[in-house]
């Protein structure tokens, strides 16, 4: 186990010079906005390095060199949480990954197929899965947890390898490659996407309790964060709805009205009655066009329905290739709004290459069926 910054600059050469590595972490995640991350398991072709993230005799920024190279290829399965963790407790950037779990859904397989099936898949031993939810704060950690950590990592080097070679064999290697430029770049919540949440509440209060709600809700978000709190430890969301409609004067109405608690209005009312109430507050407008997307009900399930029958063709879980709700915005773009910016993976790379126009010329095809008054939108 590495504990302290002398022994983790001393393996440092040694993984900058690896070409390829295996990456995993441990956390406990229990009533806080971010998990606490406890373990980081590195391995190599040669060696397995586990180092210890709650000493307090580490700097785990010295790790930010090897993450970032591009020369060196890391290894993770479901890399999503891996990168989210590990940008926000180092500040670093990653390049170079390659996610196990995303390229066993390329070949065809479930979209969230665990680190135990893949390697059973693959011809690898089964995992002993008992410490996964084990408490990973807990020092010094059991010789359970360390034989736990340690197969994690051991067979990802090999798992690669042979994913690779079945990629290769397949039109989605490009694909892959593109997603996992996305990947890399993941990150927990930005505060400004909080009022997403509460899109039904949008699209139905008044202008001014719109205001009000998206105030509160990116100011809950960031308080959540700096507290290290889960938001509804916060103020709940209906605390929110009820604060944004009756968008009261004072601590007093508040009180009377019962919209917070005692201890509530004394640890926020001040400060929630202030940004009630700031002049010429501004939030970016996409927001409410976000809210406000509708698309017919029967028109979105047969274009649902018609892009799961591609996707199976094609031999990939829907999942991977679109949410009905991102389905949803991309249609809402082609037919009603092309400046529509909401979340639109379906509109770009290899998606809208293999799936985009074919989705397109369907549901302008429905829309006439149903008689749908979408006027088909013609581009150079």
């Amino acid at each position: 186990m590495i504990t302290n910054s002398n022994d983790l600059q001393h393996i440092m050469p040694l993984l900058m010079a690896e070409s390829i590595i295996a990456l995993d972490t441990e956390f406990y995640w229990r009533n806080t906005y971010y998990p606490e991350l406890c373990l980081i398991q590195i391995a190599t072709t040669d060696h397995i390095y586990l180092i210890d993230a709650l000493s307090a005799e580490i700097n785990l920024q010295l790790l930010n060199p090897l993450f970032t190279s591009k020369h060196t290829l890391k290894i993770m399965h479901a890399a999503e949480n891996d990168i989210k963790i590990l940008r926000h407790y180092l500040d670093c950037e990653f390049n170079s990954i390659f996610d196990t779990q995303i390229a066993m859904a390329f070949l065809g397989h479930d979209h969230q197929l665990s680190l135990s099936n893949t390697l059973n898949h693959l011809g690898f031993d089964d995992l002993n899965k008992d410490e996964k939810m084990s408490d990973w704060r807990k020092r010094p950690l059991s010789s359970a947890q360390i034989a736990y950590a340690t197969s994690d990592v051991i067979s990802l080097i090999q798992c690669q390898k042979l994913l690779t070679d079945k990629l290769k064999q397949t039109p989605w290697s490009k694909a892959f490659e593109e997603e996992m430029q996305f990947i890399q770049k993941m990150h927990f919540n930005n505060t400004q996407d909080a009022p997403l949440k509460f899109k039904h509440h949008l699209a139905r209060l008044s202008a001014s309790a719109r205001t009000h709600l998206i105030q509160l809700s990116i100011w809950r978000e960031a308080y959540a964060q700096s507290r290290n709190w889960v938001t509804r430890y916060v103020l709940s969301d209906q605390e929110l709805v009820n604060l944004a409609k009756l968008n009261p004067q004072d601590l007093q109405t508040i009180a009377e009205k019962h919209i917070l608690s005692h201890k509530k209005v004394q640890r926020f009312g001040a400060e929630l009655i202030q940004l009630l109430h700031v002049a010429n507050t501004q939030y970016d407008m996409s927001l409410i066009e976000r809210t406000r997307i509708k698309i017919n009900k029967e028109l979105l399930l047969l274009c649902f329905e018609y892009l799961a029958e591609i996707a199976e063709k094609q031999q990939l879980p829907i999942a991977l290739v679109s949410s009905k709700q991102e389905l949803k915005h991309f249609l809402y773009q082609k037919l009603i709004n092309p400046q529509h910016m909401g979340s639109n993976k379906l509109n770009s790379g290899w998606r809208l290459q293999f799936f985009g126009q074919l989705i397109t010329d369907y549901a302008y095809q429905q829309c006439s069926i149903l008689g749908l008054p979408y006027n088909k939108i013609l581009t150079n």
